[in-house]
């Protein structure tokens, strides 16, 4: 069995679907069941062959430093 590991980002959870892009912009759909996670989470993907997601962890530390560069933006752009 073949499988590999991406990080994606989580775009959006809309009707018990989580919608994610990896970092070259393909889209990718999967189950919230696979672990807790919420919008704008750094995911670690296990995909199989055919480039399902099957399993998957968030990356914490990632996903916080991400957090921060995003909010750092905001205050520059709008001062707040």
């Amino acid at each position: 069995m073949h499988s590999e590991t991406k990080k994606l980002r989580i775009d959006r959870i809309e009707e018990g679907v989580v919608i994610a892009f990896a970092e070259n912009g393909k889209e990718y759909t999967l189950s919230p069941s696979l672990c807790a996670m919420r919008e704008s989470d750094i995911l670690l993907a296990t995909l199989d062959e055919k480039d399902t997601v099957i399993a998957a962890e968030v990356l914490k530390q990632e996903t916080e430093e991400k957090k921060k560069t995003l909010r750092a933006r905001l205050k520059n752009l709008f001062g707040k």
